[in-house]
């Protein structure tokens, strides 16, 4: 999921790169999902104690599943939002008609279906 974002995030560098903030706040966000993303291994493969009772093998202990994958599917919600309504501040600074820009718009926004 980190590699597919990580492809948009860098599409929508390479269309709007004349703007410096835009960069920054693109290289915060592909950073925080790649740290994000490493975390979401490290904690699915460390969450049970031994390693070996993930698979119900041997005595052992797991962490809250529950709380790990409604935190991992928030936490994915959030990113997503964010690079959905990215773009849109530059979208509607362009120089076309209005109804212009609500399509392109919409076509970036289609990334939510």
């Amino acid at each position: 999921m980190a590699l597919i974002k990580t492809s948009i995030l860098l599409f929508y560098r390479r269309i709007f790169l004349p703007h410096t903030s835009f960069s920054i706040i693109i290289a915060v966000l592909i950073t925080t999902i790649w740290l994000w993303a490493i975390a979401t291994t490290l904690t699915a493969f460390l969450l049970c104690h031994p390693f070996p009772y993930n698979w119900g093998v041997g005595e052992g202990t797991c962490g809250n599943r529950v709380a790990n994958f409604v935190v991992n599917g928030a936490i994915n919600m959030l990113t997503d939002a964010s690079m959905l309504v990215l773009p849109l501040p530059y979208i509607f600074t362009l120089q076309m008609g209005v109804w212009k820009r609500l399509g392109v718009a919409t076509w970036f926004c289609l990334g939510v279906l």
